[in-house]
């Protein structure tokens, strides 16, 4: 049985996490895995959409297997503990910049790095039994894997609540708070209406090696508008510079002969030869085209006189699948932690946690009462370091915030603290609390 299934339905190309018996926990080789798989994907010529799930549709991540780093740190294996926590980071990084929409359905557990990965897919997609969560506080842990980036930008101080109070939302809770887009009723399968889906696309938005009419079809649409006539001046002097470009003309139609696969529009670094040959001569054409029906004048230039047009296929995909997916909910308001917004933002504001957990006494609601036991179960070290990422990160890019959780996360792993949460939280799933470190909980 493989870790990691893949496959290619029409122009998706399907990565489904296959160890959901262990929660999909990013072990150092199934991190690897799943970027291999992704990296595949993405190179693929033929793949317009990536699509991101969990096999059997139960879980979709629990994050990082922090049980492995407390094993490599025990055996003195720090190199091998540096590697594993880079292979997390760059795995987010990874995702951020791949130029493909990756639409990710995520059911189940979706903790920590699993979060992260969910909210740096260009389509997050939940389920109705989705739990998301930011809890690495309560294990002795820091935020990581982007954590602190898509915290801190959750509306008012939301954000500091998830991560200082390691509290699971729902998936419904999770779109409102924009860290996913759509859900989804049943998980499991849904790779096949999305291919479907997909393949109604119009044929100019997929790469021509999926077309329905083949290359053949482009080439006789471009050179209609070559034989157009023209009576202005204007337009007598587009179709001169016209004439410029028979030889290309001649040599995809020489390509199309020899059924070269190219495409459309893709990445610059990943262009080859015979592609690029025609990426250019469509996108010129469409130049002249919008030139011509705005300005009464052809210019095959990238830059032109009045105004300058590109063809965005990411957009035009991802907005195809964004309106086609995804099924209808009902929101559960009664029991959404949404409708404690006020009392979060009145708690949590301050930059010192001692100064929020003094709000929270303060507050007769229940509610608050269970927040504050709740982060009286946490490390206050791990809670005051988090609060400091947290305000750090307003001003920071993705890249900046990604390096600073990996600095702190290498030092922090080495405390005594989060050897003592991952003993007692994580491999005993029933402990409570945190014992206290030199006088601190």
């Amino acid at each position: 049985m493989y870790d990691i299934q893949g496959s290619l339905e029409g122009a998706l190309g399907v990565v489904r996490l296959n160890r959901e018996h262990k929660s999909n926990l990013l072990t150092p080789g199934f991190t690897k895995q799943v970027a291999r798989g992704v990296e595949t994907m993405y190179i693929d010529h033929s793949v317009s959409v990536i699509y991101l799930g969990a096999a059997e549709g139960q879980h979709f991540s629990s994050g990082t297997d922090f049980r492995t780093m407390l094993r490599y740190k025990a055996e003195q294996q720090h190199e091998k503990l540096a590697d594993f926590m880079a292979d997390v980071f760059k795995l987010q990084a990874s995702f951020a910049k791949i130029n493909k929409p990756i639409m990710t359905v995520a059911p189940g557990h979706c903790f920590n790095s699993g979060l992260g990965l969910l909210a740096a897919s260009s389509y997050p997609t939940i389920c109705y039994n989705t739990r998301v969560a930011f809890n690495e506080c309560t294990f002795g842990f820091t935020p990581h894997a982007g954590s602190t980036y898509y915290a801190q930008r959750l509306p008012g101080d939301f954000g500091t609540f998830l991560v200082l109070t390691g509290t699971p939302i729902s998936g419904m809770d999770a779109i409102r708070l924009g860290l996913a887009d759509a859900l989804v009723e049943r998980p499991k399968g849904y790779e096949g209406d999305v291919a479907a889906i997909v393949r109604a696309m119009e044929p100019w938005a997929l790469p021509d090696a999926r077309r329905e009419h083949g290359l053949g079809a482009a080439a006789h649409r471009d050179a209609e508008i070559y034989d157009t006539h023209y009576e202005t001046e204007a337009a007598f002097r587009a179709w001169q510079n016209d004439e410029v470009l028979e030889g290309e003309v001649n040599e995809f139609r020489r390509r199309v002969r020899h059924q070269a696969h190219g495409e459309l529009f893709v990445d610059p670094r990943d262009r080859r030869a015979d592609p690029l040959a025609q990426a250019d001569l469509e996108f010129r054409g469409m130049l002249r085209q919008h030139n011509r029906d705005n300005y009464g004048m052809g210019n095959d230039r990238g830059y032109f006189d009045h105004k300058h047009t590109n063809f965005n296929q990411f957009a035009t995909v991802q907005g195809w699948v964004r309106t086609h997916t995804g099924d209808e909910y009902t929101e559960d308001l009664v029991k959404s932690l949404l409708q404690h917004q006020q009392l979060i933002d009145r708690c949590f504001w301050p930059d010192s946690v001692e100064h929020i957990m003094e709000n929270l006494r303060r507050e007769t609601s229940p509610i608050a009462k269970d927040f504050l036991s709740r982060m009286e179960s946490n490390s206050m070290t791990s809670m005051k370091i988090a609060l400091k990422m947290l305000r750090q990160a307003r001003n920071m890019c993705f890249g900046q915030v990604l390096k600073m959780e990996l600095n702190v996360a290498l030092n922090k792993v080495m405390d005594e603290d989060f050897e003592l949460g991952v003993k007692q939280v994580l491999m005993k799933p029933k402990a409570t609390k945190i014992d206290t470190i030199n006088g601190q909980r």
